[in-house]
């Protein structure tokens, strides 16, 4: 085995201490690489105690990377099934709109998931990325993009402009002290550092695989829009993009807020038909 790929999401017990046991494992086993589980906007363009998920992620790299193992880091900005969920507060066809915070015309980065999954296992193939950041992107769009892409696939939306980047902040720090469901406060710890453009990655590595989507990575989502149930795909089924937002406890666990977003079947699904020298190292918290 030569390179294995972690996706998995959790809190502390899973990101740190359990990918901790994955590269014990690693390193006992003659692995070559490890390509941890961030799949996420560039850490370097968050501050330090704004997202605590992107926090954990901090912590595991400086133990890998002062472990003597292999390892490449891959960020894939947000995956546009999450970006356009109902739960993450922009897009509601429920009652037709797109809300943002700044000027809506920031770019940001986006990967579907088949398309990270088809990055990943092309950058697990390619030797040449150990001990780099690999940053790809299926999509650099604004928040007005996306409002004029639904329209263009005959499902306009009106944008809502909710105040500036600095009125999101103080929305964020308002939630935070009533205590908000965790949720709530998710979507805007993700959101505002793209919103407003904190979280472009640059430059991008997409270049050097120019054939690892299924789909041509930048038209692949817009295409979706014009196929009703297909753009919100999780948990293996189909979940329509005009019901009803799914009650926050579909996301997080009982005790412990694990988001619960499967990227991690997704990558998997399309990872496990690749060559035997990827191999996913994990694939639950149970096992790590």
């Amino acid at each position: 085995m030569r390179t294995i790929v972690s996706a998995v999401q959790g809190q502390g017990d899973v990101i740190v201490d359990g990918q901790a046991r994955l590269l014990d494992a690693a390193l006992a086993n003659g692995v070559e690489r490890l390509i941890p589980s961030d799949f996420s906007i560039g850490l370097q363009a968050v501050p330090v105690g704004l997202n605590a998920f992107l926090d954990l992620r901090r912590r595991f790299a400086e133990t890998l990377l002062s472990s003597g193992l292999g390892w490449t880091l891959f960020y894939n900005g947000g995956f546009t099934e999450v970006m356009l969920a109902p739960f993450f507060g922009m897009v509601d066809e429920a009652v037709a709109t797109l809300s943002y915070w700044g000027d809506g015309q920031a770019a940001m980065d986006l990967t579907t998931m088949d398309d990270a999954a088809a990055y990943v296992a092309a950058v697990a193939l390619d030797p040449s990325t150990a001990g780099q950041r690999i940053r790809v992107a299926g999509d650099e769009v604004s928040a007005l993009d996306i409002a004029k892409a639904y329209a263009d696939a005959g499902r306009p939306l009106e944008a809502r402009r909710l105040g500036s980047i600095e009125d999101g902040y103080a929305e964020l720090e308002r939630r935070k002290a009533a205590g908000a469901p965790f949720i709530d406060v998710l979507a805007l710890v993700y959101g505002l550092p793209m919103m407003s453009g904190a979280a472009k990655m640059s430059p991008l590595d997409n270049g050097r695989y120019p054939k690892s989507g299924r789909h041509a990575c930048a038209t692949s989502w817009r295409a979706r829009l014009r196929t009703p149930d297909q753009v919100h795909r999780k948990q293996g089924r189909r979940m329509s993009t005009t019901a009803p937002a799914p009650h926050p406890r579909d996301y997080t666990t009982e005790n412990s807020p694990i988001m619960l977003l499967d990227h991690q079947r997704d990558l998997m699904k399309w990872l496990k038909n690749r060559p035997r020298e990827v191999t996913i190292g994990v694939v639950s918290p149970d096992v790590v």
